[in-house]
């Protein structure tokens, strides 16, 4: 997981995610923004990069793998690679 202070003792962690299907980037990005996360698609690293705004830490990157993985479970067979 990328750390990046957000004030003193405190850290919100960005959460990369790489689908095999690049067709199904914008559906996720809707999902997880519907979700309440700030998400947005990196064309350098062909990545989603995420972050859950009032969790920090573990159960930032908790929620956000949820999230992924609930919205996966509904598309059978697709691969995805998190980066946390």
């Amino acid at each position: 997981m990328h750390l990046r202070p957000i004030e003193e003792g405190q850290y919100c962690g960005l959460m990369k995610i790489r689908l095999e299907d690049d067709a199904l980037t914008g559906e996720l990005l809707a999902f997880l923004r519907d979700e309440g996360c700030i998400a947005y698609h990196e064309s350098a690293s062909r990545a989603i990069e995420a972050i859950a705004p009032r969790l920090f830490g573990k159960d930032e990157a908790a929620m956000i793998r949820t999230l992924v993985e609930r919205w996966q479970s509904e598309r059978a067979g697709l691969r995805i690679e998190i980066e946390d």
